[in-house]
């Protein structure tokens, strides 16, 4: 995937230790999807009107993924459009108070802030995040979901928060609030000349500094 510089992600984040045991891959099936999709009356609900696919990202590999995306789904019968629009635009849509036009942004290809602590996705899958509180654009309310989300981000003990996390990962991975694609590498440099340095680099302005206060310069 990428190269080898991305992960595919089975939950909302792939860092091992906040993986439980016997995630679902969800293995690319044509066939089951068509059987699921007749088994839920996509052809009263919408057949094959269009569906906008909302992106801020306008960059040529972007265009490539939804491509792939617009492709894999017209093969089992959903008609995707993908919309590129400046961010301020994209915000605009997506944050609308009240009631927003659900068909300005049916679906999105958007990213969210990820890294080694994963209390980042809380603010876009949290039925309390719903704008104007967080960025839960997609107006997520799964009271499992968000319940693991709240028992995890309260969690003091230390011996015990990576098990919150398998939780949340868990309960993402059997409901499927979002289809999760992948996690980027990410890269940062740092002087060798550092002492009790841990910061690891993430997207969206996630990077992770661990216990700054203890960091010094030989």
């Amino acid at each position: 995937l990428y190269g080898g510089a991305a992960k595919p992600a089975n939950c909302g984040y792939v860092a091992p230790h906040l993986l439980p045991e016997g995630l679902e891959p969800y293995a690319y099936d044509p066939a089951k999807a068509k059987a699921l999709l007749a088994e839920a009356g996509w052809e009263k609900i919408n057949g094959d009107k269009p569906i906008t696919l909302l992106t801020y990202y306008g960059s040529p590999q972007a265009a490539n993924v939804m491509a792939a995306i617009q492709s894999m789904l017209a093969e089992v019968g959903i008609n995707v459009v993908p919309r590129v629009v400046d961010t301020p635009t994209y915000n605009g849509i997506v944050y609308k108070e009240g009631t927003p036009d659900w068909n300005a942004f049916a679906m999105v290809y958007a990213g969210l802030q990820n890294g080694p602590n994963p209390a980042g996705i809380s603010p876009g899958l949290n039925k309390s995040q719903i704008p104007p509180a967080g960025f839960n654009t997609m107006r997520i309310e799964f009271d499992d979901l968000s319940a693991a989300l709240d028992a995890a981000l309260g969690q003091t003990d230390p011996a015990k928060i990576d098990k919150s996390w398998q939780e949340v990962c868990k309960v993402m991975n059997k409901d499927l609030p979002w289809a999760t694609l992948w996690v980027a590498n990410r890269y940062g440099v740092a002087s060798n000349k550092l002492r009790d340095f841990v910061w690891t680099p993430a997207p969206a302005g996630g990077p992770y500094a661990a216990h700054p206060e203890r960091w010094d310069i030989q």
